[in-house]
């Protein structure tokens, strides 16, 4: 499934099942000596300010550009729309994927026979680009040096392949619909070799693998025995559950859910639709700027130099008019 209809993947892939709670507490006591009479005081750090960058490609008869992935050299990659539907969602034909380098926008579209679209959504360090494409279904490819290769998760019962994000030593995570069991499946494609990628929890389902660091740590999303969206890391083999969980008030379409992760830096950092989880502060899009209370937020990539991309998304309560679609964005670290 295309990046730019992955926003709310996690939400309509299948929300229907169970849930399962994983949770790891660790207690560090620090003691520090302070001399007698001393007034020392504890300042607490300043939160992290952000410079909001508009994407914007600069071709004839776009009007909305997605961002989706972020490498450490700022290079952003995503997609551009021509014709938009009422809600400002991307519709199949007419999307085209792109690279940011350097201030200039280049298209990506895959050669291959058959392909009416392109997204890319992911970008690694040396520059290997990963997304998907649909021909009438969907495809993921890889764009290395100027050559594109496509792929599909293997067997019969594998349709609709969606890559989602690679790292440096171009092990690549996504998704994949499973017609044995009627949902989608996280996957991870190491050196020309696929495996599964499903959450342990009892009654869960509904899988995606979303982003990979250069640890080989991942995030993603499943349902779970609650019928409700929830987060995960995978690390070392290890599951958790990512639980961070919007207030009833936030903008639809977060509200009333959990924060599902969609993006990880070497550093640990974690962005997902409607949140930032950075040093291990949990913040919500709209704390930085009232902006995303009315039109919501979603972030998708997030590089070791904190700068993060994402997209503004129309209020799906009160849509806004024909027009108002879509918008990327960088958030800049100041």
């Amino acid at each position: 499934m295309l990046k730019t209809l992955l926003n709310l993947k996690s939400v309509r892939a299948c929300i229907s099942s169970r849930f399962a709670l994983t949770l790891l507490v660790t207690v560090m006591i620090v003691t520090t000596a302070i001399p007698p009479h001393s007034n020392a005081q504890t300042t607490p750090p300043a939160a992290q300010q952000y410079t909001f960058v508009s994407l914007s490609a600069p071709f004839p008869g776009v009007t909305s550009t997605l961002g989706y992935g972020v490498n450490d050299r700022g290079d952003v990659v995503g997609a551009y729309q021509i014709n938009p539907d009422p809600l400002g969602n991307p519709t199949t034909a007419g999307q085209h994927g792109f690279v940011l380098k350097n201030g200039t926008y280049t298209t990506i579209d895959v050669p291959f026979p058959g392909a009416t679209s392109t997204g890319a959504v992911g970008i690694n360090n040396h520059g290997v680009i990963v997304g998907s494409y649909s021909d009438g279904s969907f495809h993921g490819f890889v764009l290395r040096r100027g050559v594109f290769t496509s792929f599909d998760f293997p067997g019969p019962n594998a349709v609709d392949t969606s890559a989602n994000g690679i790292n440096d030593e171009g092990t690549i995570v996504g998704d994949y619909f499973d017609l044995v069991s009627q949902q989608r499946r996280g996957f991870i494609l190491e050196r020309g070799i696929f495996y599964s990628v499903d959450v342990p929890f009892t009654g869960a389902c509904c899988t995606s693998a979303g982003g990979i660091n250069n640890r080989g740590h991942i995030v993603g999303s499943y349902i779970g025995a609650d019928g409700v969206g929830h987060g995960f890391t995978l690390k070392r083999g290890t599951f958790t559950t990512f639980d961070q969980s919007f207030p009833p008030d936030f903008p639809a379409p977060f509200a009333s859910q959990n924060a599902l992760p969609c993006g990880i830096s070497n550093r640990g950092e974690i962005v997902g639709p409607g949140f930032l989880f950075l040093h291990g502060d949990f913040t919500q899009l709209s704390d930085l700027d009232p902006f995303f209370e009315i039109v919501g937020g979603g972030t998708c990539g997030v590089n070791d130099k904190g700068i993060v991309v994402g997209n503004t998304m129309p209020n799906l309560v009160n849509p806004p008019p024909l027009g108002n679609s879509a918008a990327g964005f960088l958030l800049m670290p100041e």
